[in-house]
C-alpha cells in the first residue's frame, strides 16, 4: 500500500512541475500501458515492457515525448566451450570443464533438432538430446535446471547407470520445447554450469549433422538371417537404431574368435572378420582352429556412419589393437605360423584409420600381450614374451619391452626383464599325448599408468612390482608389502621376526597411479 501512495505522490509531483512551466505541454504520445499476458495456472504472468524513453528533435528542445513500442527478444547468452578436456581423453571441440566436472557442448551453444539427425523428437513434442559427461570427483552425477525464457516448465534428464563412481557418465535431456535454459550438473560440493539455446529446424533448411557419440550406443550383434555381426547406432533413450543409420557389416563368424576396438574418443571402431576357412596350428600335441584362411579389417567412422576395409594377410588373425589419441592411426598386430608349423611369426602393422591404407608394418621378435599409443602418439609401446622352439611344450623367452617410433617403427629403446617369468610350458611327462602332460603356466599383470608415462608389471611367480619410467628409460623394482595390524606385527616381533615396513628401496606402491589392475597368475595344471 505504501508504494503505490508513494507512486502517486511522484506522479503529482510531476503535474504539478509541468504545471507550473511556461514551455510547451508534454505529449503524452501513445498511452497504451504494459500489457500482462495471459499464463498458465502453474507460472507468474509476464510484463511487455515499454520502449527506452527518448528525447527526439522538436522546435522546443525542452519537450520529451515517450514512447511504448515491442523491444526485441533478449539473445540466448549461450556458453562457447572453453577447451578443457576431461582425463583420458583426446581435446575435442566441444569439450568444456573446470577440472572437477567436464561435459561436451554442441556447436555454437545451440542443440539443433534437424530431419534424421542426432536427437529424437517425441510425440508431445519434447525434444531429447544427449550429453555427455565426466566425473573427476567420485560420486553420482545430478543435473538440475533453470529456463531462460519465462513461463517454460523445466527440463528432464536421464541419467545411465552402470557407470561406476567416476569417469564417463552419459545423459539424455529432455527440453519441453525450442527455448533458452541454464544446466547445471553436479557430484557433491562439484558442479559445472553452461547455457544452451534449442532449436528445431524445418525440413526444408535441415543440413547434414554427424551422429555424435554421446547420442547414440554402438552395439555389436549377430544377424541370424546374413550370418554375420553387424554394427549399429542405438538410441540411448529408445533403443530403437538412428533414423538413416543402417547397421554395417562388422565381420565374424559364429563361434570363432575376433577382435575389435574403439578409439579413446569413441568415435572409430575397427574389426576382425574372418572371410576364409578356420585354419588349426599344433600346440605341442594338441591343436585348435586358431586362424582363418582370410580376413578383413573394418574401419568404421561412427560419426559419418562410413566403413572402409582393409585385406590382410592370409593363414593368421588379428591380437591386439590400438587406436592413436588423435585417432588417425590403428595399430594392431597379427599373428601367423611359419610353413612348418612350429615357429609364431608376429607383425605390427599401422593402418590410417580414414583410407585403410597399410602406412608402415615391422616384425616383431615375441608374441605382444600389450600394445599402446604414448600420450603424445610420438613413441608405440610393445611388451611381450616368445614362445620356446615347440608352443607350449619348451619354457618361454624373457619378457622384453620395445619402445618404437610411432612413424618409422624403428627401436627408440628396449628391455629385457631377467627376474620376470612369463608363459607356459610342460613340467612333466612332456613326450606323451596332451592330457596326460603337466604344465606351469605364470602371466604377470601388465598396465600402463593413466598419464602413459610408466608402465606397471605385477610380477605372478614373485611378490614384486617393477616400474619403467617411459620418459627417463629406468626401471625400479620394489617388494610388494601388505599392511598388518598392530597384533600382527606384536605376534611376529615376540616370535623373533620383524616385518619390513618400507620396500627395499624405500618405495611404496600406489594403487591410485594404475589405470586398471589386471589380475597376474600363475597355476599348474
Amino acid at each position: 500500500m505504501i508504494p503505490r501512495i508513494l507512486r502517486l505522490m511522484g506522479l503529482l509531483l510531476v503535474t504539478l512541475l509541468i504545471g507550473c512551466s511556461e514551455t510547451a505541454p508534454l505529449d503524452p504520445g501513445p498511452t497504451t500501458m504494459p500489457a500482462i499476458q495471459a499464463s498458465p495456472t502453474d507460472t507468474p504472468p509476464t510484463l511487455t515492457p515499454p520502449a527506452v524513453t527518448s528525447r527526439e528533435a522538436s522546435p522546443d528542445p525542452t519537450a520529451i515525448r515517450v514512447a511504448y513500442a515491442d523491444i526485441p527478444e533478449m539473445p540466448c547468452p549461450v556458453t562457447l566451450a572453453n577447451g578443457s578436456t576431461p582425463p583420458l581423453e583426446s581435446p575435442q571441440p566441444g569439450h568444456h570443464g573446470n577440472g572437477e566436472l567436464w561435459t561436451r557442448l554442441w556447436d555454437e551453444g545451440t542443440v539443433r533438432f534437424v530431419p534424421d539427425g542426432p536427437g529424437q523428437i517425441l510425440d508431445e513434442g519434447r525434444l531429447v538430446m544427449g550429453f555427455e559427461w565426466w566425473r573427476g570427483v567420485p560420486g553420482e552425477l545430478e543435473i538440475d535446471s533453470r529456463p531462460l525464457d519465462p513461463g517454460t516448465p523445466r527440463v528432464r534428464a536421464r541419467i545411465s547407470g552402470n557407470y561406476g563412481g567416476s569417469g564417463v557418465q552419459p545423459v539424455g535431456i529432455s527440453f519441453p520445447a525450442e527455448g533458452c535454459w541454464e544446466i547445471t550438473g553436479s557430484v557433491g560440493d562439484a558442479s559445472l554450469t553452461f547455457v544452451t539455446l534449442v532449436e528445431r529446424v524445418d525440413e526444408g533448411v535441415a543440413t547434414t549433422q554427424p551422429v555424435d557419440a554421446v547420442v547414440s550406443i554402438p552395439m555389436l550383434g549377430w544377424n541370424e538371417d546374413k550370418g554375420q555381426y553387424e554394427a549399429r547406432l542405438i538410441d540411448q533413450l529408445t533403443g530403437r537404431d538412428l533414423p538413416g543409420r543402417a547397421p554395417i557389416t562388422a565381420g565374424g563368424k559364429p563361434g570363432f574368435a575376433w577382435y575389435n576396438a574403439f578409439s579413446l574418443d569413441g568415435r572409430k571402431f575397427a574389426s576382425f572378420e574372418a572371410t576364409g576357412e578356420p585354419v588349426s596350428w599344433d600346440y605341442g600335441g594338441g591343436s585348435g582352429a586358431v586362424a582363418t584362411s582370410e580376413a578383413v579389417l573394418h574401419l568404421i567412422d561412427l560419426e559419418a556412419w562410413t566403413e572402409v576395409t582393409a585385406r590382410l594377410p592370409t593363414d593368421g588373425r588379428a591380437v591386439l589393437f590400438e587406436y592413436s589419441p588423435d585417432s588417425t592411426r590403428l595399430a594392431l598386430t597379427y599373428l601367423q605360423r611359419t610353413d612348418d608349423g612350429q615357429q609364431q611369426i608376429n607383425t605390427l602393422m599401422v593402418f590410417d584409420s580414414a583410407t585403410e591404407d597399410l602406412v608402415i608394418q615391422k616384425s616383431l621378435p615375441f608374441k605382444p600381450s600389450l600394445l599402446e599409443y604414448a600420450e603424445d602418439r610420438s613413441e608405440l609401446i610393445v611388451y611381450g614374451a616368445a614362445e620356446g622352439p615347440v608352443i607350449q611344450v619348451s619354457k618361454s623367452s624373457l619378457p622384453q619391452l620395445l619402445l618404437l617410433d610411432a612413424a618409422t617403427l624403428q627401436v627408440n629403446w628396449e628391455r629385457e626383464f631377467q627376474d620376470l617369468v612369463s608363459g607356459r610350458w610342460c613340467i612333466k611327462n612332456c613326450q606323451q599325448q596332451l592330457q596326460f602332460r603337466e604344465h606351469k603356466s605364470w602371466q604377470p599383470a601388465v598396465v600402463l599408468s593413466q598419464d602413459r608415462h610408466s608402465l606397471h608389471i605385477v610380477h605372478a611367480a614373485h611378490e614384486r612390482i617393477t616400474t619403467i619410467d617411459l620418459d627417463a628409460h629406468v626401471v625400479l623394482g620394489a617388494d610388494i608389502w601388505v599392511a598388518r595390524s598392530w597384533m600382527e606385527r606384536l605376534l611376529d616381533t615376540t616370535a623373533g621376526v620383524v616385518e619390513a615396513v618400507e620396500a627395499r628401496d624405500g618405495t611404496r606402491v600406489l594403487p591410485g597411479s594404475l589405470r586398471c589392475l589386471p589380475m597376474a597368475h600363475g597355476y599348474t595344471s
